[in-house]
């Protein structure tokens, strides 16, 4: 998924696409136009959120766009292995008014083939509630699903919720994360959309963390990713706020129900070392086959800057096999996103200058 910006009055000025990268890092330029498969309604700015296989070989992708002279809508579509749009599913385009609106985060598919989207629902300009979203195969909102295909979560604190990533569950349960009322959270509904009171506490695992890097309605933190290991646990990569603006990126392992993992790191927890300020701190994880994860994040200390990735094996320490002493620093300005690859190696996606970049890292 990326974004693309164009200086020609009759493009768009900044739309999302996806695109595909042959073996060797090359784009497929079968794929789409000239290797990018771009948002296929009107807009002029634009910004990807996610992608996911579907049945058939086929592609969900998901993003939020803006139209000329109208608010930002949300947008799930489906698009075939040659990069165009499969007709066969039904578009999905939020409605949005000048005063509710919703932006979408991640996309995800069940084992059943149906697509699952995270995403913040805004009814007006002092409210927020996490939204869950469930699509049949043939791009309607499945009516078994919450109320209407539709499951939004709230706290006393109405402003800051937020949804971010979604893993469905071999059980038919979705595991997701975010930000309810100031703290970054796991939970777990059922397949029908309501709270998993098995999991955690009554539904929810949330983090806090004091007294000097804590959260809450005035000093906010964030959630930026969510991976379950191949051994049933999870991982989730969160930024607390220390003072002004400035974060301490943490790792954080919960068992399979959701409780703190006392094993991992130190009591649960591993801090990611160098603060971070602005829109620097924690950005993603990746899962690998043998449970450990990869990190990749943007640190500022003092005047510098700069990224790294990160190898933390399954007990939460630094794997001092990886890079030095476990880190490695990217040549990049900003770092954004690693995956899995099937080979057992990493990919990591980056920036340096006006350029976006993507590293392989074999096994």
């Amino acid at each position: 998924m990326g974004k693309s910006r164009s200086d020609n009055p009759e493009t768009p000025k900044n739309t999302f696409f996806a695109g595909v990268l042959k073996a060797n890092g090359t784009p497929l330029y079968s794929f789409g136009k000239l290797g990018r498969a771009e948002n296929p309604l009107p807009s002029v700015w634009g910004n990807a959120a996610g992608i996911a296989r579907a049945p058939g070989h086929k592609f969900y992708v998901v993003g939020n766009f803006r139209e000329e002279s109208s608010s930002w809508k949300s947008l799930v579509y489906r698009i075939h292995t040659d990069g165009w749009v499969d007709d066969a599913f039904h578009t999905y385009t939020s409605n949005a008014s000048s005063t509710s609106r919703q932006i979408l985060s991640d996309i995800a598919t069940d084992g059943k083939g149906r697509a699952i989207v995270i995403g913040t629902y805004r009814p007006n300009h002092r409210t927020s509630r996490i939204l869950l979203m469930r699509f049949e195969s043939g791009g309607k909102l499945d009516p078994d699903f919450g109320r209407g295909g539709r499951v939004v979560i709230g706290s006393r604190n109405k402003r800051n919720n937020r949804g971010i990533t979604v893993i469905p569950l071999s059980s038919g349960r979705i595991l997701f994360g975010g930000v309810l009322g100031g703290y970054p959270f796991v939970a777990r509904i059922d397949e029908d959309g309501e709270l998993d009171r098995r999991f955690g506490r009554r539904g929810f695992t949330t983090f806090a963390r004091g007294p000097e890097n804590k959260c809450g309605p005035r000093a906010l933190c964030n959630l930026t990713d969510l991976v379950r290991t191949p051994d049933g646990n999870i991982r989730a990569l969160a930024n607390f706020d220390y003072y002004m603006d400035s974060w301490i990126p943490s790792v954080i392992g919960l068992r399979p129900g959701g409780r703190i993992d006392s094993r991992f790191g130190e009591g649960g927890w591993l801090g990611l070392g160098d603060w971070g300020a602005g829109s620097f701190g924690a950005r993603d994880l990746a899962a690998m086959d043998d449970s450990s994860v990869i990190v990749v994040s943007n640190h500022l200390a003092g005047n510098a800057a700069w990224s790294q990735v990160m190898r933390i094996n399954p007990r939460g320490r630094f794997d001092r096999s990886f890079g030095n002493r476990g880190a490695l620093r990217i040549n990049g300005t900003r770092a954004y996103g690693a995956t899995a690859m099937a080979n057992g190696g990493f990919a990591i996606a980056f920036a340096r200058g006006q350029k976006a970049l993507i590293q392989k890292f074999n096994p």
